[in-house]
C-alpha cells in the first residue's frame, strides 16, 4: 500500500496532548490483544455484550445522552431494538471492532466470512472510465470489513483518511495509538490519502487525479467539516459532509453508496448499491443536495433494520 506523502500534520489547536481515554487505552489495548488472540471469535459478541454495560466510556457519548438522541430521532418508527438496547449494542460493537483489529495482528490474520453483493455496480462504473467513489456508510464494521471485502474480490481502494481516525484525536493518540488500527486497514488498501487539517483542500487534486486514472476512491460518510448539509432523517435531521458528492459532480465519477452490516458479528454483508445520480442537469449546489437526499432515502431503512450498528446516532 502506498501512502501519500504530505507535510507533517499539526494537530487541531483545540485538542489536548493526551487524555484520560488515552491512558486507559494504553492499558486496555494489550488486554484486548490477548483476548482477541486467545478467545475464539464466536464468543466475541457474548463477551462484548457482557462488558458493554460496565464500559460505556468506550463510546464518545454517555449512554443517557445517546438514548435521548435515539428517542428523539425515532418518533413513530419501529425498530427491532429499544433505545437502551441500541446504546448498549453500540458499545459492544466498539469492543468487537477492537477484537477484530487485534486478531488481524495474529499469524493467520482475522478472516471473517464476507459476502459482497452488487460488485457489478463498481465494474459498470469503472467501464465508463471516470473512476468511482465508494461512499462508505457509518456502520460499525465498515472501516475494516468494507476494505477487506472489496480487496478480496480484486478492487484496489485509494482511501481518504484523517489523522484522528482510530482511537484518539489527541496528539499522543494520533502519533502512537491510531496507527494500531490504520496499520491493519492499510493491508487492504492501495493507498491511504491523508488530509492535512491545516490545509484540507490540498488532497482534492490527488483525489481527482486518481479518478482521472479510473481508480476507486473510498470516502467515509461523515459529518466532518464546516459546510455540512442538514437533511431531514427519521423524526430529526442529520448533517452530512458534502465532499464526496461535490467530487462526484465535478469529475463525473460514479458515487456508489456502500452499507456494511452483520447479524452476528461473525458473518458480514457488504452491500454495494447502484450509483446515486441527479435526474436532470442543475447547478453544483443543487446537485450536491439532491445526491445527499437520495442517499438518506437509502440509508433510513438500513438503519431501522440494523440500529445497533449505526454510528450516526451519535451525530444527529
Amino acid at each position: 500500500m502506498d501512502k501519500l506523502k504530505i507535510p507533517p500534520i499539526k494537530n487541531n489547536k483545540n485538542s489536548s496532548s493526551i487524555s484520560f481515554m488515552d491512558i486507559g487505552l494504553i492499558f486496555g489495548i494489550p488486554l484486548t490483544l490477548l483476548t482477541a488472540w486467545c478467545l475464539p471469535k464466536v464468543y466475541w459478541k457474548s463477551l462484548a455484550s457482557f462488558l458493554s454495560p460496565h464500559f460505556p466510556w468506550v463510546l464518545s457519548q454517555s449512554q443517557d445522552e445517546l438514548i435521548q438522541r435515539i428517542n428523539r430521532a425515532l418518533g413513530t418508527n419501529q425498530m427491532p431494538l429499544e433505545p437502551q438496547s441500541i446504546a448498549l449494542q453500540l458499545a459492544a460493537c466498539e469492543i468487537v471492532r477492537n477484537f477484530q483489529t487485534m486478531r488481524d495482528y495474529r499469524p493467520g490474520n482475522w478472516r471473517p466470512k464476507i459476502e459482497v453483493t452488487g460488485q457489478e455496480n463498481i465494474k459498470m462504473a469503472l467501464s465508463i472510465g471516470r473512476g468511482a467513489i465508494i461512499w462508505d456508510s457509518q456502520f460499525y464494521f465498515s472501516n475494516l470489513v468494507t476494505k477487506m471485502g472489496l480487496h478480496r474480490i480484486g478492487f484496489k481502494l485509494h482511501h481518504l483518511s484523517h489523522p484522528e481516525h482510530g482511537f484518539s484525536s489527541t496528539e499522543f493518540g494520533i502519533r502512537y495509538l491510531n496507527p494500531i488500527r490504520s496499520t491493519i486497514e492499510n493491508r487492504y488498501l492501495a493507498e491511504r490519502i491523508l488530509v492535512n487539517p491545516t490545509n484540507p483542500g490540498k488532497v482534492l487534486p490527488v483525489l481527482k487525479e486518481r479518478l482521472q486514472e479510473n481508480k476507486l476512491v473510498s470516502i467515509s460518510v461523515s459529518n466532518r467539516g464546516n459546510r455540512t448539509i442538514q437533511i431531514p432523517f427519521l423524526n430529526t435531521s442529520i448533517q452530512i459532509a458534502p465532499g464526496a458528492q461535490k467530487l462526484a459532480v465535478e469529475t463525473g465519477a460514479a458515487l456508489i453508496p456502500v452499507f456494511t452490516t452483520s447479524n452476528d458479528n461473525v458473518n458480514f454483508q457488504v452491500i454495494v448499491e447502484p450509483p446515486l445520480t441527479v435526474p436532470k442537469p442543475t447547478n453544483i449546489t443543487e446537485s450536491i443536495t439532491i445526491l445527499t437526499e437520495l442517499y438518506i432515502k437509502r440509508l433510513a431503512p438500513k438503519v431501522l433494520k440494523n440500529p445497533g450498528e449505526w454510528l450516526g446516532w451519535m451525530h444527529i
